[in-house]
């Protein structure tokens, strides 16, 4: 199986969603990625709007029905999933058919 990362950022919901990591089949990419979900939690965490994006890292065909789910599971939860396209730019995943 081929290892795909995408990114999540935060939308209205201040809390990351837990419970998406085993829906999306997902882990932190890097120990960095860990903390930030981690510091979503601390009473004296940033605004939404001024989070870093998390790096995830997934099994899941990001072409694929299962990838599409999890990204409207995400969107429910008021996330959002960035995807790198063929330039190596992440974008949002519902805007690019270009994913890399």
């Amino acid at each position: 199986m081929k290892r795909f990362t995408y990114a999540v950022t935060a939308g209205r919901t201040a809390v990351f969603p837990m419970d998406m990591l085993r829906y999306a089949e997902s882990f932190p990419a890097t120990s960095e990625a860990g903390t930030a979900i981690e510091r979503t939690f601390a009473t004296d965490r940033e605004p939404p709007a001024m989070r870093p994006q998390i790096e995830l890292t997934t099994y899941l065909d990001p072409r694929g029905m299962a990838f599409y789910q999890s990204a409207s599971r995400w969107a429910s939860f008021g996330w959002r999933v960035l995807v790198r396209n063929s330039a190596g730019d992440y974008k949002t995943f519902m805007e690019t058919a270009d994913v890399a």
